[in-house]
C-alpha cells in the first residue's frame, strides 16, 4: 500500500512537471514583441530631431503602442502574467529612467545643434527597450517554472 502510494505521487509530480513545462512554453512572448517595444522606444527618443510637433505627440504614440502592443502578446500567448513583482518592476523602472536620461540627451543635442547625433541615444534606447522585454519575459518565465 505504502509503494502504490509512492508511485502515485510520483506520477503526479511528474504530471505537474509536465503541465509547468507545457506552461512555461505557452507563456513566451511573441518574437515581434522585443523589437516593437525597441522601435518605440527609439522614436520617441529620437523625435526631439524631427520637430517640436512630432516631438509631442510621439511621446503618446510611443506609450499608447507599447501599451497595445503588450496586450496583442499577453493575448496571443493566451496566459496571462499578471503584474511585474520582484525584479521584473525594478528592471522596468531602471529601463525608464534610462530612456528619460536618454530623451534628455537628445533635448540637449536638438538644442546644440546636432540633430544628427540623436540617432545614438536613439539607438541605445531602442538596445535598452529590446533588453528590458526580454528579461522581464525570463524572469516571468522563471517564475512559471518556480510555480509563483
Amino acid at each position: 500500500m505504502d509503494m502504490t502510494r509512492d508511485t502515485n505521487s510520483r506520477r503526479m509530480l511528474e504530471a505537474l512537471e509536465e503541465d509547468r513545462a507545457r506552461l512555461s512554453e505557452r507563456v513566451r512572448m511573441p518574437i515581434w514583441l522585443a523589437p516593437t517595444i525597441a522601435f518605440l522606444t527609439a522614436a520617441w527618443v529620437a523625435s526631439p530631431a524631427v520637430g517640436d510637433q512630432a516631438a509631442s505627440s510621439a511621446y503618446l504614440i510611443s506609450v499608447g503602442g507599447i501599451v497595445l502592443a503588450i496586450y496583442l502578446a499577453v493575448h496571443t500567448a493566451g496566459v496571462r502574467h499578471g503584474c511585474l513583482r520582484g525584479r521584473a518592476y525594478w528592471i522596468v523602472g531602471a529601463a525608464s529612467a534610462i530612456g528619460l536620461a536618454l530623451y534628455s540627451t537628445s533635448l540637449g543635442l536638438v538644442s546644440l545643434d546636432l540633430r544628427w547625433w540623436v540617432i545614438l541615444p536613439a539607438l541605445a534606447a531602442a538596445g535598452t527597450g529590446y533588453e528590458t522585454t526580454r528579461l522581464v519575459e525570463r524572469d516571468s518565465l522563471a517564475s512559471v517554472t518556480r510555480g509563483r
